[in-house]
Formats: C-alpha cells, structure tokens, sequence
C-alpha cells in the first residue's frame, strides 16, 4: 500500500513539507501532481508516456485553425503553450517525456482542476474555448480585424512587407473545431470531475540518469516509464481548485538546496549529461509550424491594404509579386 496523506489546499503555505521529513530531505525524491481521477491506472501501471496520437493530431488542427485566421486566442494558457510547448517540445521529438517537479511547494500547483491530464490537456482546452469565443462573439472578431488592419497599414506606410490580415470564414472554422470536440468533451469531463488533486513523491535511481533531462524552468522530463513500485507517499487535497495558481517563491526557495546536493539527483543529471532532445527536433518543429496554414481559413486582405496605403516601393514590390503569380 502506498502511504497516504490528505492536507487542505488552505494549508500547503504553512507547512514545513507536504511529505514526511525523510523523504522531503531525499535528495532523489521528485514529484508528479495530477488528478485524483488518473490515480487508479497511475497507482496500477505506473507513470507511462503514452503515444497519443489523438492528441497530436488536436494540437495540429488547432494551430492549422490559429494560424489561418491569423490569431492568438486571448488565454496565454492555449495557443501559446500549444504553439511553444506541446507542438516544439513533445510533438517533434520521437519520444514523450513524463514531467516531475523538483520541488515539492511547486508541485500543488499542477494538481489542480484546471491542470488535469497535464499542461497539455490543459492547453488544448484554453485554446479551444477561445475560439469558441472567436466564433460566437463578434466583438471579439471585430477588435482582432481592426488590429491586424492597422498593424498592416501602419507596416506597409514604412517601407514594410504586408502581412497576412484574415477575415475569416466562419463555417470554416466551426467545422475545423468540431473535429477536435470529442477530444475536448474527453479533457473538459476530466477537469470537471471533481476528483481530488494528488501529489506523487517517486524515488530516482542512477540507472534512470540517462533518461532524465532538467530543465529548471519546467522540472525533470523522464523519457521512460516509471514503475509504480517507486512511488513513496501520495498526498491527496480535497479542495484542489482552491489551490493557489502562483509558485510562492519563498516556498521554493526552501529546496534550493536540492540543485545544490553534490550527491543528489540533479547534480548527477547534470554531471553524466542526462538527456535532451537533439536541436534537430526543434529546426524540424519550425519547419512543421510554417506548413500549419489552411487558405480556406479566410480571405487574406493584406495585398489590398498595400495597394491602397503602401509607399512606392511597396507598390513596386506588390505589382512584381502579382506578375510572378500570373500563369504563363
């Protein structure tokens, strides 16, 4: 049976650790927080990364819909962590990591409601809703218009390119999103399930050094499955949505010590080398980033805001392009 211990999210700023002394001082203790609801098969197969094929394919859809319409969403929650982290950091790389936190006062944080399944899941729920938002309000369409109106016009008044400036077509996009629903009703069920928030303390070894990979912005990124034998102490929170969404500094700062430890994990990790995913992985996600754009997603105005308000040498670039473009 894997010890178990239950606190109030209330309490996590006062307490001295969120797991016994002898494990919160073991410097090859990290921590994985997720959803009450994922315990069953994490306590039973351990902490595997799984090839989600379905998930990737989401991510792709959904960035093909942003970047069509030539839009960010509103979250800094959805796009942008789909774009900068679930796209460019997993979805290139041929292997998935499973990520654990180094500090135990950061890791609550991702056991909240609004975190379950992972930052991914998470992801593409904010960016999913967000273009709910795009479709349903035109307020919201109308602003980003007249943006990208005026960032064009006040570029091409500077000797500047055009960019791209979409008006978009809307039965385009509702049909682009209903194909990532189902995975959407899937991630919306399992942040509304009212499961508790739980915390993992999972012991480390040597042999798992050369498939670890720190990265003290994001924590430890294992690339092969953990076993649930090593698992220490679960922490359950009750009232996981009332955990706060800001990392206290000052909590931290208790385990500095942790990248300190010349005998513990991650100092070993950063002696032996540890992992990282090869800069071929990042030149290739770029590259797939650029061919994610659908014209059926708009009408770009772009060339005519040029001709109308461009100088001569915009002008002058503009005809030459339409020329090229003519058939022979």
């Amino acid at each position: 049976m894997i010890p178990i211990s239950r606190i109030s999210a209330r309490d996590i700023p006062a307490l001295p650790a969120l797991v016994p002394e002898h494990l919160d001082r073991n410097p090859w203790i990290l921590y994985h927080a997720t959803t009450g609801a994922l315990s069953e098969v994490i306590e039973r197969e351990g902490f595997v990364a799984r090839d989600d094929t379905v998930f990737s394919d989401a991510i792709r859809r959904l960035l093909t819909i942003y970047h069509s319409i030539g839009w960010h969403g509103v979250s800094t929650s959805g796009y942008a962590v789909l774009r900068g982290f679930s796209f460019l950091r997993n979805h290139t790389s041929q292997e998935r990591p499973i990520y654990f936190t180094t500090y135990g006062h950061r890791s609550p944080i991702y056991a909240r409601p609004d975190f379950a399944g992972g930052e991914t899941a998470r992801a593409i729920r904010h960016a999913y809703r967000d273009l709910l938002r795009y479709v349903n309000e035109s307020a919201l369409r109308a602003q980003h218009l007249a943006d990208k109106r005026r960032e064009c016009i006040d570029l091409v008044k500077k000797d500047g390119l055009p960019i791209r400036v979409i008006v978009p077509n809307l039965d385009w996009v509702t049909a682009k999103l209903n194909e990532v629903a189902p995975l959407y009703q899937r991630l919306d069920a399992l942040e509304k399930s009212g499961q508790p928030g739980v915390i993992y303390a999972v012991e480390f070894t040597a042999d798992d050094i050369p498939h670890l990979a720190f990265r003290q912005a994001t924590g430890a990124a294992m690339f092969r499955a953990v076993p649930a034998s090593r698992i220490r102490h679960k922490v359950e929170i009750a009232d996981a949505s009332e955990i706060s969404a800001r990392c206290d500094a000052h909590l931290a700062m208790r385990e500095m010590w942790r990248e300190k430890d010349v005998a513990g994990l991650i100092a070993r990790i950063a002696e032996q080398g540890g992992k990282e995913l090869a800069q071929a992985d990042w030149e290739n996600g770029q590259r797939a980033l650029a061919s994610l754009f659908d014209p059926a997603g708009g009408t770009d105005e772009g060339y005519d805001l040029a001709a109308q308000h461009g100088t001569p040498a915009v002008r002058s670039w503009l005809a030459q392009q339409r020329e090229a473009r003519q058939p022979e």
